[in-house]
């Protein structure tokens, strides 16, 4: 029963979106939980730190993006820097209401959007990140849980994914906690924006 109500709920929300104009690039979802986790590059859970201008964003309405720490990579290699993506600041939170594995985005990228780019300040978030045209972002699967807000390490979506990834080829799982010292140490590096990252190398002879 709970799972013919999940299944009813998805495809109420997938047929409703499913009539958006085209012109918005959204109209079905694309994938499932399965999928996204499995194509991504970059798994990671990170607190958003602050909101910036920005004048080189790919779509004319948004000039600000939202910076994200690191707190834990879990698919990838470790990110030794903060993160930057399209978006903007709110002051409420946006967890999503559908029941674990999410099926789909959050409220926030419900609304014609095909993606949620609203973040809270403070606040973490699970980011299933895939490079597009070299670079790392969250917006690539429309309607996905891509970039959904959780609870700390013990959060059940976050919990899920992790479950998910032990599925995954040897080698490509990372699950690397950074700690506070161990994290201000890494964030004294420059900060390189996230289209970028795939240009980022490390040198072995680096000073901390």
């Amino acid at each position: 029963m709970v799972t013919k109500l999940r299944l009813a709920v998805a495809a109420g929300l997938v047929g409703a979106l499913g009539c958006l104009d085209p012109a918005l690039g959204c109209v079905a979802l694309m994938g499932t939980p399965p999928d996204w986790v499995k194509g991504a590059d970059v798994i990671l859970r990170a607190r958003v730190v602050a909101q910036i201008e920005s004048s080189s964003s790919k779509r004319p309405a948004w000039k600000t993006k939202v910076r994200f720490q690191p707190v834990e990579v879990l698919k990838g290699a470790p990110v030794g820097f903060d993160l930057t993506f399209e978006g903007v600041l709110t002051d409420r939170d946006d967890r999503n209401d559908l029941p674990v594995p999410y099926t789909m985005v959050r409220p926030g990228g419900r609304s014609g959007n095909c993606y949620a780019f609203n973040y809270r300040l403070g606040q973490e978030y699970l980011l299933i990140l895939k490079q597009v045209d070299r670079e790392l972002t969250p917006y690539w699967a429309s309607l996905g849980a891509t970039n959904e807000q959780v609870a700390g390490p013990g959060d059940k979506w976050l919990l899920w994914v992790r479950q998910a990834l032990k599925a995954e080829p040897a080698g490509r799982v990372s699950n690397t906690a950074l700690h506070p010292t161990a994290a201000g140490a890494i964030m004294r590096r420059p900060r390189v924006n996230a289209d970028r990252y795939a240009h980022a190398e490390e040198r072995d002879d680096e000073t901390p």
